[in-house]
């Protein structure tokens, strides 16, 4: 049988070599592989990153090899000089990959203030697909009693 580390197909085209969590929820020596954009496979074993030929190899050392983190209550545009740019560029050196940013916007940011209407979705899903750095996931707000039309067709979504 052939150890997993001498396996001369790789599984993704980036290899960061460190501590990961297995099954069992213990840190343990390994690899987790990335194709892409996404994580390919983990394996728990560990291997001079000098000794993987024709990858990208990163050494953390001792250190824990984590997934990106969701930051799940941003506020992008609540005050004048913040935006989606710098928020979402912020949130990736901090190693957050998405952030779920919430409906109440600054009047005078580009949405015109709370995500409340369509149109104020969909000027929100326009200005996230220009500037992310992160994906981001977009909440919306009815105020109460209203009879807002929100229905957003799949044309409209963001992928």
């Amino acid at each position: 049988m052939v150890a997993l580390h001498e396996r001369t197909a790789h599984p993704g085209d980036t290899v960061i070599v460190g501590r990961v969590r297995d099954h069992a929820g213990a840190w343990v020596p390994g690899q987790v592989w990335i194709a892409g954009d996404s994580i390919a496979e983990v394996r728990y074993v560990r291997t001079d990153p000098d000794e993987l030929t024709g990858v990208r190899a990163i050494d953390a050392g001792d250190g824990f090899v984590l997934p990106g983190a969701v930051d799940a209550h941003v506020h992008s545009l609540s005050h004048e000089g913040e935006g989606i740019a710098a928020s979402t560029r912020s949130a990736a050196a901090g190693g957050v990959t998405t952030v779920v940013e919430m409906p109440f916007d600054n009047t005078a940011a580009p949405t015109g203030g709370a995500i409340n209407t369509r149109d104020r979705l969909l000027a929100k899903q326009d200005l996230v697909a220009r500037e992310a750095h992160v994906d981001v996931a977009l909440l919306g707000t009815l105020a109460p009693h209203s009879n807002h039309d929100l229905e957003v067709s799949r044309h409209d979504q963001l992928h």
